[in-house]
């Protein structure tokens, strides 16, 4: 991406990647993808910089980092990324669980923990949750008792 100013932003240090698919081929290994990660931050440092299909990756291994990230600049980070599905199913990302952080999602989240996620709200369906949980253990039960 280029700046307003016209230069280039300089990316975070990444391993070597193919055309189209990026870094997926460093996925698709025999061992768990926790220490795939591991040994490229070990390589590249704690900031990584993958390109997974068209989709870019910020790969952070530093708790500092990290802390960072989400105190200093936690509105950066506090908005869920614009998918065709959010715009189509989610009525243009006006539902909840798509809305862009902003003054509109600030408002939505209002009235949820007001309507939905109230003390009495959540009281008057208690029912609901012990049925719930006495259904899995049942299932949990059964499905034991057949092993």
């Amino acid at each position: 991406r280029t700046s307003r100013s016209g230069s280039r932003k300089k990316k975070p240090p990444h391993p070597p990647s193919w055309p189209i698919i990026g870094h997926l081929h460093l996925l698709q290994q025999k061992r768990p993808i926790h220490q795939i990660l591991s040994s490229l931050s070990e390589s590249y440092g704690p900031v990584i910089h993958l390109q997974l299909g068209l989709h870019p990756l910020l790969l952070i291994s530093s708790s500092n980092l990290v802390k960072q990230c989400f105190t200093a600049n936690d509105r950066a980070f506090a908005s869920r990324p614009r998918l065709s599905g959010g715009k189509h199913l989610g009525y243009d990302y006006k539902i909840f669980a798509q809305a862009p952080y902003g003054s509109y999602w600030r408002n939505l989240q209002k009235m949820c923990m007001l309507h939905i996620f109230s003390t009495t709200r959540i009281k008057s369906f208690k029912h609901v949750r012990v049925e719930e949980i006495s259904t899995l253990v049942r299932s949990l039960f059964d499905s034991c008792q057949r092993q």
